[in-house]
């Protein structure tokens, strides 16, 4: 079956990764757990993550200040309760990912608490001294008690005695209140001198006791019946922050405080502790025991979570620390498209290396909350602006504060820009109405521009030395020229109505310069023309811009509206319009040399990743072509931006496509477009090499997805290894090593006979050490080979010392059992990565080791052929059937069809398969010229007219080749005819006792080519039916569990729309027909009750009509419907004839169908009861093939425009598995039913047809 790619919601801009926040260092009950979930509250989002994988299920947003309280239902564990200083309570669904109830206060709640008890009362205690309760039932606030002189800090319900309430205060009193009888109670006297609460715990075995800490580290256990202290235990020398009991060992808690990372476990008959466990280097702050387990969610003041588990001893995950406020700005390096720099309101920049999305460094100093930062032209320096009106330069590569002007304004400053022209000269602007320019190597202000209003946002023209535009506070954009003798205006624009805060020159052409402001608009002026455009895209306040700089009539921005638009300027159109970000955009951030990749950062305090080749269309279809032909990139340059933008959307006009074309031309010797024949073969090392660089160089160009562009590195240097051992040069030797090579490595030192430093290198690799050796290369800390199940070293040992081998021999056994330790290793680690939904990833670690068709095949099944075809047209990996039909998929989508035969004939696809796609393409062209290009380009592939293959199919069919001739039918687009005998050769073949699985799916493979939509609707419903039965077969046969389930249940849908008789082939036939299957996937339980549902349906042989078409009336229907049947009956009377001719048993009975289902139910019955035992040992779960590239990024509220919802409710469901989605998603129609890519590329490996059941082919998708 053609591969199919799936349209993802929002393709045009497709997320693939996200950078989570940190947990907050405010308040310490900011994380939980509950029902195979865990949660923490960065300052204004909610992360929840999966026990069973620590994967990231959910970001939530729905505060609008800082989150100080988080409380998760024990009752009803999927439930979670936070509080905020919004005067909001909220309450979540974890599973769903999503708000489920939300009550405004009257005074903001600092802590909130679910009773175990009674799961719908949350208990809250508000700055105003009161404690209250919220009904989560009646949504519904009672004010309970005040909290005495102070406010409270922490309120706990009683775990055995419903509606008790224990509450600590900022005083350090203790007081009890008791719902039933309303009565408040003080337990410990706080005072002025005290210390404050910081937690308190019931113990979980008995009514009466309560463990708290307090500030000043002092612990103590409490009997709240008698009100006296039962043990006080030795005071601790910071804080206690968190407590809790571990109800495995009765009378035993752990605590933790805010000077270590140690968590204390104590018993309550010691006043020492029991164990100090060392966790972290870094201050622990809040902590939660995961119901049902021994583990300890912890989270530390550097923002870190870990899990940790007690019985073991063993930190069981551990997430990387992040910012724990807003991103207000990120950009890259200004030549390393690696490295990444943020600025966030927790007053620090963080430099991250972007394929990993690791924190390189951290910068901080005295500066205060950072609104924006910019990298000197040379990448050595970040200047940062501050909200206390700071400016601050680092050294990144000591991390030292080179410069710091804590009076550089005297009111916020948003926005620092360094000059492109002179990299001593930084601008910095205020709310103090000035801009400033400083001379970093003096660390002296040189000039000052005095403004009528406040200034938001600055930035330099990127060619003209000393201009400097401006975004004023009165809706203005000023444009100066900064001479040394003074600021002279040159340029003064009315732009916004209400502010204009941020501006932006393009790279590409100097003339243009965007702005953006309050009033929710973008604005571009044309400095040479003296015009102003207004873009109109956002509904409220635009902060970020971002100019690509490939495409120069495409912008970015983005707003407080959680949406990231693009836009073409020339146009004046809004192009794309993406809102996965749950809060204000702030910043957007391009690489020239990786122009199609985008990082945006928002106060929902993430990070995100974007593959934006759609913005242009023609970035698309630009990328195609050039994995075609990778010497067609040059004619899509253009060194003349701002002529071309005028005339052409898909020119190419930055660094990174110069960048490219100069490779090619370097490695194709300048060849023309169409002069390489790159779909043939390769020659020497030196060839493939050639070919390695040229496409390594397309794909870092335009498929820089997550981990690629390791990708791209290890297609080159693999194959350049190659090509320098060929030559014997000693250059290929430390390529070996980056690539892990031992086996080139070793070979290369013994042929030059160096023979005792092969042998060292094979013992270094079969004890394991060769890995450390690994951790020093240049690719090794993202794709280098990490030791997993290490092979024993004894039998190697012994294998040497059992005789006297010689050199050669030592060499070779070294080899052997390196390379399969390394082989081992790194596909354990592919998997484990593809499982993940980061195909990319993997595909690097099976290059590590040279199986360059294991990196193919874990793209394709990551939902990536174009970067698959890339690869393996590289490193010459055949067969590539798949990425080229995944390829020819997305340039049909582009409107390249014509292209797309050219390639699957370049390809060897057989000729028969080409014509039938080809046919199909004409059939859904969208105009005359379209069909005509495409009808040229099939006379070119020489596919043959639509005349050719009707002979064709008259002459398969005298020759008894029936399904060749179907095929040949549909090459020639004679889809009725088609449909007609595919459907009558499908129904004798389901009926045959010698039925062949292979032969069913062959043949609905050929009917998938056939565009149901047009055929008349009986026709169609019969067509639709007959393949669901195959693809439901060949589903089971893959495992695909849901898939088939969901075929079964098209198959239902149609069978009612349409009638038994429609369909042809008994229910009770078809039930037996997947039950074998079933039975041969091991699925007993599924296959008895498909038969004891088929046996108990009325009327199991066809006998009725079933409904008429829409519009037809009961006359009209009778008659289509008698003709349809006769048509049928003559084409299915003509296959037995020529079956019984060929002494081919005729098709069976009713009783045979009968007592074949009989026989089939005893199997189910007797292979279910045998199944049973082993199940309850626990067995291997039926994987799904596709794990598409960014599935696990987690699920987020839909807005309106991502989803034809209504705002407000709950995403639908998925129309394959019935859950809620996980990454990206596929719309299968405007009624707003969707699926995964996942389970759309699954099911399109069983089914052409979409799940809606109405003849419409899976929508395709670039990758």
């Amino acid at each position: 079956m053609a591969a199919q790619w799936p349209i993802q919601e929002g393709s045009v801009m497709r997320q693939f990764q996200l950078v989570p926040s940190g947990c907050q260092g405010w308040f310490s009950r900011v994380v939980g757990g509950g029902g195979g979930h865990f949660a923490y509250a960065s300052t204004l989002a909610v992360y929840v993550y999966r026990v069973a994988d620590y994967s990231l299920s959910s970001v939530l947003t729905g505060h609008q200040r800082t989150i100080t309280g988080l409380s998760w239902s024990v009752a009803n564990p999927r439930f979670f309760a936070t509080s905020g200083a919004d005067l909001k309570l909220v309450m979540w669904d974890a599973h769903l990912g999503q708000q489920v109830l939300s009550r405004t206060l009257t005074s903001n709640a600092f802590v909130v608490e679910f009773s175990p008890l009674a799961p719908h009362l949350v208990a809250f205690a508000c700055e105003d001294k009161w404690v209250g309760v919220w009904d989560t039932r009646e949504n519904s606030v009672t004010r309970v008690c005040q909290s005495g002189k102070s406010s409270a800090r922490c309120v706990r319900w009683n775990e055995r005695r419903e509606g008790l309430l224990a509450i600590g205060c900022k005083n350090g009193q203790i007081l009890l209140h008791n719902m039933s009888t309303r009565k408040t109670r003080e337990l410990v006297a706080g005072g002025t001198e005290a210390s404050p609460v910081a937690d308190l715990r019931w113990d979980r075995l008995s009514e009466d006791y309560l463990l708290a800490a307090f500030r000043d580290g002092t612990l103590a256990l409490y009997d709240v019946e008698r009100g006296t202290q039962v043990q006080r235990f030795e005071k601790q020398g910071a804080s206690v922050t968190a407590l809790e009991w571990l109800p495995w060992q009765p009378g035993s808690f752990a605590s933790i405080n805010g000077r270590a990372g140690v968590v204390r476990i104590w018993n309550v008959s010691q006043r020492a502790p029991l164990e100090v466990v060392q966790v972290s280097d870094r201050p622990a702050w809040g902590m939660s025991l995961l119901p049902g387990t021994t583990r300890l969610l912890l989270s530390f003041l550097d923002g870190a979570v870990a899990v940790f588990d007690l019985a073991t001893r063993s930190l069981r995950h551990r997430g990387l620390p992040g910012h724990i406020e807003t991103i207000f700005d990120a950009q890259f390096h200004p030549t390393d498209p690696d490295t990444l720099a943020t600025a966030s309101y927790d007053a620090s920049v963080k430099v991250w290396h972007a394929p990993s999305m690791r924190c390189a460094q951290t910068l901080t100093g005295n500066t205060g909350p950072l609104y924006s930062l910019c990298w000197s032209p040379d990448g050595s320096r970040i200047a940062a602006s501050s909200g206390k009106g700071r400016v601050v330069v680092w050294d990144v590569c000591t991390g030292a504060v080179i410069m710091l002007k804590d009076d550089a304004h005297a009111s916020t400053s948003l926005r620092v820009s360094w000059s492109r022209t002179d990299p001593d000269l930084l601008a910095s602007v205020g709310m103090d109405k000035v801009v400033v320019l400083w001379s970093v190597s003096d660390k002296v202000a040189k000039q000052r521009v005095n403004h009528p209003n406040d200034v938001m946002g600055c930035d330099w023209c990127p060619v003209t030395p000393g201009r400097l535009a401006t975004a004023c506070a009165d809706g203005k954009v000023r444009v100066y020229f900064l001479a040394p003798v003074g600021p002279r205006l040159d340029f003064e624009f009315d732009a916004h109505v209400g502010r204009a805060f941020n501006v932006a020159f393009s790279p590409l052409v100097p003339q243009l310069l965007a702005s953006g402001g309050d009033d929710g608009r973008v604005v571009v002026h044309h400095l040479g023309k003296g015009t102003s455009t207004k873009l109109i895209g956002h509904t409220d306040k635009v902060r970020a811009l971002c100019w690509h700089p490939e495409l120069p009539r495409v912008l970015l921005s983005g707003a407080w509206d959680g949406r990231i638009c693009a836009f073409d300027v020339v146009a004046g159109t809004c192009i794309v319009r993406h809102s996965a970000h749950q809060a204000d955009v702030y910043g957007l951030s391009i690489h020239p040399l990786r122009p199609f990749t985008a990082v945006s950062s928002s106060r929902d305090t993430s990070l995100r990743f974007w593959d934006i080749r759609g913005p242009s269309a023609g970035g698309r279809r630009l990328a195609l072509r050039a994995l075609c032909d990778p010497c067609a990139l040059q004619g899509m340059r253009s060194d003349d931006p701002a002529a071309s933008m005028e005339s052409s959307r898909d020119a190419l006009c930055g660094a990174g496509s110069a960048a490219a074309v100069a490779a090619i031309a370097e490695a194709t010797g300048g060849a023309a477009a169409g002069a390489v024949p790159w779909s043939e073969p390769a020659g020497s090392a030196s060839q493939v090499l050639l070919r390695a660089k040229a496409y390594a160089a397309v794909g870092a160009l335009f498929f820089d997805a997550d981990g690629a562009s390791d990708l791209w590195r290890l297609v080159l240097a693999a194959k350049r290894a190659a090509a320098l051992s060929e030559d014997g040069t000693d250059k290929a030797l430390p390529l070996f090593v980056a690539t892990g090579d031992i086996d080139g490595a070793s070979a290369l030192l013994a042929s030059r006979g160096e023979a005792a430093a092969a042998v060292t290198m094979q013992h270094a690799a079969a004890s394991g050490a060769w890995d450390k050796v690994l951790q020093t290369a240049a690719l090794a800390s993202s794709v280098g080979v990490q030791a997993r199940g290490e092979a024993k070293a004894s039998d190697g040992q012994s294998s040497l010392s059992a005789a006297q081998p010689s050199v050669s021999d030592v060499v070779a056994l070294g080899r052997r059992r390196a390379t399969a330790r390394r082989n081992a290793s790194a596909a354990a680690l592919a998997k484990e990565h593809a499982a993940k939904g980061a195909a990319a990833r993997a595909a690097c670690h099976s290059l590590s080791v040279g199986d360059a068709a294991s990196a193919v095949r874990f793209l394709v099944r990551g939902g990536l052929p174009a970067a698959a075809f890339a690869v393996a047209r590289a490193l010459d990996v055949r067969p590539r059937t798949s990425a080229a039909l995944g390829v020819a998929s997305l340039m049909q989508r582009e409107g390249m069809g014509a292209e797309a035969l050219v390639l699957l004939r370049q390809e060897g696809i057989p000729t028969v398969e080409v014509a039938m796609l080809a046919a199909q393409y004409t059939q859904t062209a969208q105009s005359h010229a379209a069909r005509e290009e495409l009808a040229d380009a099939a006379d070119r592939a020489g596919l043959g007219s639509a005349e050719h293959w009707r002979s064709n199919a008259a002459a398969l069919t005298g020759a008894g080749r029936e399904a060749e001739a179907v095929a040949a039918l549909v090459a020639a687009g004679e889809w009725e005819q088609a449909a007609t005998r595919g459907s009558a050769l499908m129904r004798v073949e389901l009926c045959r006792r010698d039925w062949s699985a292979q032969r069913i799916r062959s043949l609905a493979a050929t009917l998938g080519h056939i565009p149901a939509t047009s055929l008349p609707k009986r026709r169609r419903a019969r067509l639709l039916a007959l393949c669901a039965v195959a693809g439901a077969m060949h589903a089971v046969d893959r495992g695909s569990v849901e898939v088939a389930s969901g075929l079964v249940l098209m198959l239902r849908r149609l069978v009612a729309a349409c009638g038994l008789k429609g369909l042809g082939v008994s229910i009770l036939r078809v039930a037996c027909v997947l039950a074998r299957a079933y039975l041969g996937a091991k699925m007993p339980d599924a296959a008895a009750a498909l038969l004891t549902a088929a046996s108990a349906a009325p009327g199991a042989e066809p006998s009725t009509a079933g409904n008429p078409p829409a519009g037809a009336s009961a006359q009209e229907a009778s008659a289509e419907d008698d003709e349809d049947e006769a048509e049928q009956e003559r084409a299915e009377a003509a296959l037995l004839e020529s079956l019984s001719a060929r002494g081919i048993a005729p098709p069976p009975t009713a009783a045979d169908d009968s007592a074949t289902a009989a026989n089939l139910a005893e199997r189910a019955a007797a292979a279910s009861a045998s199944a049973k035992p082993r199940a309850a040992s626990g067995g291997a779960p039926l994987t799904r093939t596709f794990v598409v590239d960014g599935s696990s990024l987690p699920r987020t509220a839909q807005r309106p425009d991502d989803l034809p919802i209504a705002k407000g409710r709950p995403a639908p469901t998925g129309s394959v598995s019935g859950r809620a989605a996980r990454g990206p998603r596929v719309l299968l129609g405007p009624s707003g039913q969707w699926c995964t890519v996942a389970e759309a590329l699954e099911w399109a490996q069983c089914s052409a047809f979409s799940p809606l059941a109405d003849g419409s082919l899976l929508p395709l998708a670039l990758s």
